[in-house]
C-alpha cells in the first residue's frame, strides 16, 4: 500500500513565509519551482508518492499534468479549483492507499478527512521536510570520501608502482 501526498500548491506557498517572500521579491514561478524541489526532496527521502496541485481554474489551457523528478504536477484544469482535484483524487486514491492532504483550508480538512484520508497540517509537512532534509545532511557529512587506491591489496599497489617506474 502506498503512501500519498496531495499538495495544494498554492495554499502550502501563500502560507510558507519563506516562498510567499521569494514569490513576491522574485516571481510566482521561482516560488513554485523552489515548492517543487522541496517536495522533489520529500519524496526521494520519505519514499511517499507527492501530487502537487495548482490552481489553474482561470487558465485558457485545460488541465496539465505530468511527471516531474519523481512527484506528479497537476495544473487543474479551466473551471477546476485545487480543492475539487484533490476531493475527486482522494476518493479514487483511498480504497487502496493511505493518503494525506496538506492544506490549511478547513472545509477541504472536513471533506478529505470524510472521505478517509489524513489531513497533514502545512506546519507538520514543513517539520517533517526540515527533520528530513536534516537528517539526509547528517548522513552525507558521515560518508567519508573512499579513493582507489584505498581499496586495492597492498601487493598490487606495488607492482604498479614498479610498472609506473618501469622497473618491471
Amino acid at each position: 500500500m502506498a503512501t500519498y501526498v496531495l499538495v495544494d500548491g498554492y495554499n502550502l506557498l501563500f502560507n510558507w513565509p519563506e516562498l510567499n517572500r521569494l514569490r513576491e521579491e522574485t516571481s510566482l514561478e521561482h516560488a513554485r519551482d523552489i515548492l517543487k524541489e522541496k517536495l522533489i526532496n520529500y519524496r526521494a527521502l520519505t519514499g511517499r508518492e507527492v501530487i502537487l496541485v495548482f490552481d489553474a481554474h482561470l487558465q485558457k489551457e485545460g488541465r496539465r499534468e505530468y511527471f516531474e523528478a519523481g512527484i506528479t504536477i497537476v495544473y487543474t484544469e479551466n473551471g477546476e479549483t485545487a480543492d475539487h482535484f484533490i476531493e475527486k483524487k482522494v476518493q479514487e486514491l483511498v480504497p487502496k492507499h493511505q493518503v494525506y492532504v496538506a492544506t490549511q483550508d478547513e472545509l477541504q480538512q472536513k471533506l478529505i478527512l470524510g472521505f478517509g484520508a489524513l489531513r497533514i497540517s502545512q506546519r507538520e509537512l514543513l517539520n517533517e521536510l526540515f527533520e528530513e532534509e536534516k537528517k539526509a545532511k547528517e548522513v552525507i557529512l558521515e560518508v567519508k570520501p573512499q579513493w582507489l587506491e584505498d581499496r586495492i591489496d597492498e601487493t598490487v599497489k606495488n607492482k604498479l608502482e614498479r610498472l609506473r617506474k618501469g622497473k618491471m
